[in-house]
C-alpha cells in the first residue's frame, strides 16, 4: 500500500537524491512497462499500464506526467511505427474490453487529457480477449484465447490464424519480421508461426515447436553468443532461461531449430526479460563481442532482479541479483536521466509503484552491479533500532543495531577510507561484530560520552516489568575496534521508546534523557566531573510519552513565555501515543532547581498540544528558515492502526505551534528522521513505512515569504524489506548526510548514499 501517493510523479522530479531504488507511487497496481526513446533525444520515455483502472502513465521524458485511459486489465505496452506520423507510437491491447488501441503519445493530440480518445490513432475492436500482444517496426501480433493469432501488417491489414494450444502466455515477433513465436502455458512450449504464409498451406500451421517443461513467461531477441546474430531467449518454469540458436549461423527460426537447445538456471519464477548493452569500462579494453550485451530478469518469488553477462553455453559468468521491491512483474531498461547509462524500471504490481534503479558507471571488478541500490550487510535477527557514530576515531561514522530475536548489539565498522575509486569515495562496511547487550533492546542512540574522541552507545534494554539505560564504550582503533559495556547501567521504569544523548544542563558533558509511555515517566541523568552518572530527576508525563526532540535554546519562538527564567532555557517537546490521554505533544523546559535553592534540573510541563491519532515520533528544526524552531510529527491514525501520517507544527511568533494539516504515510510507519542530503539548506523528511518496505520522503514546500505551505511527496526510497529504522551519517566522508536503514524482515543493514 502507498497511501501516500498522489498520482504519477517523473523519475526525476526535484528532491533529495541517493545511490537506491526510487519507487514512484501510482493510483492502482502496475503491471507492464515499455522503456524507448520516441521522440530520437537520447532520453527514454518510460511508460506504465495499471490494471484496474486501465491508464497508460508517462513517468520520464517528453511528455512525463500524462496519462491516458485504456479498457481494465491491460497487457504491457509495445513500440510500433505508424506510416502517418514521424513519431512512433504505442499498441495496448486491454483484456477488459477486448480492445487494441495505437496512441500518438507525443503528437499534437496529445497535449492534454480530452478523453478516452485523446492521441488515439487506431483501434481494433477484438473477438476473443487478447493474452499477449508483440510489435516489430510496424507490425503487430495478438495471441488470444480460442486459439486465435491475429497478425496485424503495417496497413492494418489483418490476418487470422489458428494456434495450436489453449492458454498463450507470451509472444515475439522477429525482429526480421518473418514470424511470430507464442508460448503457451497450456502445453509448456513455443511455437513459430510466419507472417506471411500463405493460407492453407503446411506453413500457414505452426512451423517450429520446442518443448520448454514449464510455463513459458516472456520471449526476447539478443545477441548472447556475439556471432552478431539474435538468439531467442526465453524465461520459464520454477527457474529456467532457455536460449535458442547459440552459434548457429543467420539467426531466425532456422537457427533456433538447428541449435541444440541450452537451459541455464535463474532465481525462483523468473518472470520479465529485457536486454540492454554492457556498460562501457573506463580505461580498460573494449569487450569481447560474448560480454557486449546483458540480460535483465525480474524474479516473481524472490521479489528480485538477476543481471546476466559475459555468456558461455555453460551459462553466464557474470551474475548479480538485488532486491526489486515487492511483486515485480515487468522490467523495462533504458536511459532515463540522459546521462547514456542504462538505468532500470520495474513493475512492482502490489506496492502500486513504479521503482526506478538508475545506472552507475562501470569498474573493472567483474560483478560489479549496473544500476545503483543501497548495499546491504547483515547483522543480527530482527534489527529494530539503529545509529551511527565514529567508535574508533578515524573520523568516518561506524554503523550499529540492536537486534530483538539475538537480544544483542551488532557493530558493522566503516571501510570506506580504504575503498576510493575515480568516482569518490565509496561505502564499504565491514562484517559485523555482535555483542550481547540485555533483554529486548531497543533506541539505541550514539554520542561521545566520555569525550575520549571516539563514539559511544546507550540503549534501553525491557526486561520483564522492569526497564534499564545500559551504555557502552568505545573502544580500539581500525581492526581493534570494540565497544565494552560500561560497569553500571540505570533503572529507568516499566517500559522505554526514546532515548536521547545531551548537555541538559549546559555544563559541556553529555547527559542521558529516556522516555517510558508504559510508566508515563520522563526519567534523566547528568555526567559529573568524573564521568559518573546521577539520575537528576523523573517527571509523571500522563498520555505515554514515546519520543522526545530537543528544540534547544528558547530563542525565537517560545522565549517570550514565562519570562521569569533565561531565554536560553531547553525547551523538550514530547510526543504522546496513548493509550490514555492526553495525547498530542507536551512541551517541557529543563529549569535549574536553583530557583528553588536545590541542586540540579527539573523539567516541568510547559503547554500542550492536542493532535488526533497516536504520536509515534518527534523531530525538531527550523524548517522554514525564519529563526523559530518548528516540529515535524508522525502519527498512526489511531492507538495500534497501520495507517499513519505527517505533519508539521510550525512555530508562530507568539511562541505557538500551528499544525498544519497532515499527510499520509504508507503503512506501519516507524521512525522519522530530518537531513539536508543535497546541501541545499532545506531538510528533508523521511519515515521508515515497515509493512510497505519503503522509506517515504518529503520536502517542505515554501512560499515567498518563507511560510511553509505544505510538504511535497517525493518518490519513496527502496532499501531492503521491513524497513523498522533509520538515521542520517556521512559514511562515506563525501559531506553528504547519507541513510542507514535497518531491514528487521531481511536481518539486515542498507547504505543509501546521498547524490
Amino acid at each position: 500500500d502507498n497511501s501516500g501517493a498522489r498520482g504519477t510523479q517523473s523519475p526525476l522530479s526535484a528532491g533529495p537524491r541517493f545511490s537506491a531504488r526510487r519507487e514512484h507511487p501510482l493510483p492502482a497496481k502496475p503491471e507492464g512497462l515499455l522503456a524507448t526513446d520516441l521522440d530520437g533525444d537520447g532520453t527514454s520515455e518510460l511508460f506504465a499500464v495499471t490494471q484496474d483502472p486501465g491508464v497508460m502513465h508517462s513517468l520520464s521524458g517528453t511528455g512525463a506526467g500524462r496519462s491516458w485511459n485504456l479498457g481494465t486489465y491491460p497487457l504491457a505496452p509495445r513500440r510500433v511505427e505508424t506510416p502517418t506520423s514521424a513519431l512512433a507510437a504505442i499498441a495496448v491491447a486491454s483484456r477488459g474490453d477486448r480492445t487494441l488501441r495505437i496512441i500518438a503519445p507525443l503528437g499534437n493530440d496529445a497535449q492534454e487529457n480530452r478523453g478516452p480518445s485523446e492521441g488515439e490513432l487506431y483501434r481494433l475492436e477484438l473477438d476473443q480477449t487478447p493474452r499477449a500482444l508483440t510489435t516489430t517496426a510496424g507490425r503487430l501480433a495478438l495471441a488470444c484465447d480460442g486459439r486465435e493469432l491475429l497478425l496485424i501488417d503495417e496497413k492494418r491489414a489483418i490476418t487470422k490464424r489458428k494456434l495450436a494450444a489453449d492458454l498463450p502466455r507470451c509472444a515475439l515477433l522477429l525482429t526480421s519480421g518473418e514470424g511470430v513465436v507464442v508460448g503457451f502455458q497450456d502445453t509448456r512450449r513455443l511455437h513459430y508461426y510466419p507472417f506471411d504464409a500463405t493460407p492453407g498451406s503446411a506453413a500457414h500451421d505452426s512451423a517450429w515447436s520446442a518443448d520448454l517443461n514449464g510455463i513459458p513467461r516472456d520471449l526476447l531477441e539478443v545477441d548472447l553468443d556475439g556471432d552478431g546474430d539474435l538468439e531467442l531467449a526465453c524465461s520459464a518454469g520454477d527457474r529456467s532461461l532457455w536460449v535458442f540458436g547459440w552459434n548457429a549461423a543467420g539467426g531466425g527460426v532456422a537457427s533456433f531449430a538447428a541449435a541444440q537447445p541450452l537451459e541455464w538456471r535463474t532465481q525462483a519464477i523468473p518472470y520479465s526479460l529485457s536486454s540492454f548493452p554492457s556498460p562501457a569500462t573506463p580505461n580498460s579494453e573494449p569487450p569481447a563481442n560474448h560480454a557486449a550485451w546483458r540480460l535483465l530478469i525480474a524474479h516473481a518469488s524472490d521479489l528480485a532482479y538477476l543481471e546476466l553477462g559475459a555468456f558461455s553455453a555453460a551459462g553466464p559468468l557474470l551474475r548479480h541479483s538485488a532486491y526489486a521491491g515487492q511483486t515485480p512483474r515487468d522490467c523495462a531498461v533504458g536511459d532515463f536521466d540522459g546521462d547514456s547509462l542504462p538505468d532500470l524500471a520495474i513493475a512492482n504490481r502490489d506496492s502500486l509503484a513504479v521503482s526506478i534503479m538508475l545506472g552507475s558507471p562501470a569498474l573493472p571488478e567483474h560483478q560489479r552491479p549496473t544500476f545503483a541500490a543501497g548495499p546491504r550487510t547483515p547483522v543480527g535477527g530482527f534489527p529494530n533500532s539503529i545509529a551511527a557514530g565514529d567508535l574508533d576515531g578515524d573520523g568516518l561514522p561506524e554503523v550499529m543495531t540492536l537486534n530483538s530475536k539475538d537480544d544483542s548489539l551488532s557493530v558493522l565498522p566503516n571501510r570506506s577510507a580504504a575503498l576510493t575509486t575515480g568516482s569518490g569515495r565509496q561505502s564499504a562496511l565491514g562484517q559485523a561484530i555482535t555483542l550481547p547487550c540485555g533483554p529486548s533492546p531497543r533506541s539505541l542512540a550514539s554520542a561521545d560520552i566520555n569525550a575520549d574522541g571516539r563514539g559511544d552507545a546507550a540503549l534501553i534494554s525491557v526486561d520483564g516489568a522492569s526497564s534499564r539505560v545500559r551504555l557502552f564504550l568505545g573502544r580500539g582503533p581500525g581492526n581493534s575496534l570494540r565497544l565494552e559495556p560500561a560497569s553500571v547501567d540505570f533503572a529507568l521504569g516499566i517500559g522505554g521508546t526514546d532515548l536521547l544523548i545531551l548537555d541538559l544542563d549546559r555544563d559541556g558533558d553529555q547527559d542521558l534523557l529516556a522516555a517510558d509511555p508504559i510508566g508515563n515517566l520522563l526519567v534523566w541523568w547528568t555526567q559529573g566531573p568524573a564521568g559518573e552518572f546521577t539520575e537528576a530527576g523523573r517527571l509523571e508525563l500522563p498520555g505515554g510519552p514515546r519520543a522526545i526532540a530537543a528544540l534547544g535554546p528558547r530563542r525565537g519562538a517560545g522565549s517570550n513565555r514565562n519570562t521569569g527564567f533565561d531565554e536560553n532555557t531547553p525547551l523538550l517537546a514530547v510526543a504522546l501515543s496513548g493509550p490514555g490521554e492526553p495525547r498530542g505533544v507536551a512541551l517541557v523546559e529543563v529549569r535549574p532547581r536553583g530557583e528553588r535553592g536545590e541542586e540540579g534540573l527539573e523539567i516541568v510541563p510547559s503547554a500542550h498540544i492536542p493532535i488526533d491519532g497516536s504520536p509515534q515520533d518527534i523531530e525538531a528544526a527550523d524548517l522554514n528558515g525564519d529563526g523559530f524552531p518548528d516540529l515535524a510529527l508522525l502519527a498512526r491514525d489511531g492507538v495500534g492502526s497501520p495507517r499513519g501520517n505527517i505533519r508539521l507544527l510550525l512555530a508562530t511568533a507568539d511562541g505557538q505551534f500551528e499544525a498544519r494539516p497532515p499527510r499520509p504515510t504508507s503503512m506501519e510507519p516507524r521512525t522519522l528522521v530530518l537531513a539536508d542530503p543535497n546541501r541545499d539548506g532545506a531538510l528533508d523528511l523521511f519515515v521508515t513505512a515497515q509493512f510497505s518496505h519503503v522509506i517515504n520522503v518529503w520536502t517542505v514546500e515554501v512560499d515567498g515569504d518563507r511560510s511553509p505551505s505544505g510538504l511535497i511527496a517525493r518518490p519513496h526510497l527502496g532499501a531492503g524489506v521491513g524497513c523498522l529504522d533509520l538515521a542520517p551519517a556521512d559514511i562515506n566522508g563525501d559531506g553528504r548526510p547519507d541513510l542507514v536503514v535497518a531491514n528487521a524482515h531481511t536481518d539486515d543493514v542498507s547504505v543509501l548514499l546521498a547524490k
